[in-house]
């Protein structure tokens, strides 16, 4: 799944639907957010990536960067995007995999095999 996250009308679409937006939502697609992870704005990595990405970034109250979007004038910070990211990841994964969790055990049964994951648990 793409790292991007758009924001179209109402919707927040995430993954590829959101990297198929970027030719027609430029400035309301983000992405390579990691890149900005943790920097302050004026970092020469921050101000570099500002000429490069499609959408804005600008400086927060506390000098961190934010990002700027087209929809509905919201600011965002780096995090946010990625919460949102690692939260439909998780969703989505949670879809796929069948998990039974037992009390006393954990286990995960698939079809004919059965994994212990106690150490994770």
């Amino acid at each position: 799944m793409p790292s991007w996250v758009s924001f179209v009308g109402t919707k927040k679409l995430v993954g590829k639907s959101a990297k198929d937006q970027v030719a027609s939502n430029p400035t309301n697609t983000v992405y390579d957010v990691k890149r900005i992870l943790g920097r302050s704005f004026h970092d020469p990595v921050v101000q570099s990536e500002r000429k490069h990405l499609s959408y804005t970034i600008v400086e927060g109250r506390n000098g961190e960067p934010k990002i700027q979007l087209n929809h509905g004038n919201r600011e965002f910070a780096p995090e946010e995007i990625s919460a949102m990211i690692l939260s439909t990841f998780v969703f989505k994964n949670e879809l796929m995999i069948p998990v039974c969790v037992e009390k006393s055990h954990s286990f995960c049964n698939l079809t004919h095999y059965t994994f212990r994951f106690s150490s994770f648990f």
